[in-house]
């Protein structure tokens, strides 16, 4: 059982819910999982939700995590997004 949603996460961070479609990727089973969207769909919106997501429920320790985009631009983006919720959700565990 998952101590925390996708959607308490969300909130804890102060930024809106996943879709319904977000959420169940967020909260798929700890396997490989292929998640095929078209540009603008909010791919790295939802790897990064998936990454913070396992992390804050302990499925998954930092050094376990790969994290796969196409281009450099990407992966930077994705680094930066999930740096800084990972911070501002061990800032919220603290309050």
């Amino acid at each position: 059982m998952t101590a925390i949603s996708a959607v308490q996460v969300a909130a804890l961070l102060g930024r809106s819910a996943p879709t319904p479609e977000q959420q169940a990727v967020i909260e798929g089973p700890l396997r490989p999982e292929l998640v095929v969207a078209g540009a603008g769909s909010g791919k790295t919106e939802t790897m990064a939700g998936r990454v913070v997501w396992l992390l804050a429920n302990g499925l998954v320790g930092p050094e376990q995590v790969l994290g796969l985009t196409f281009t450099r631009k990407a992966a930077a983006e994705l680094e930066q997004r999930i740096r800084v919720r990972v911070r501002r959700l061990v800032r919220a565990a603290a309050d």
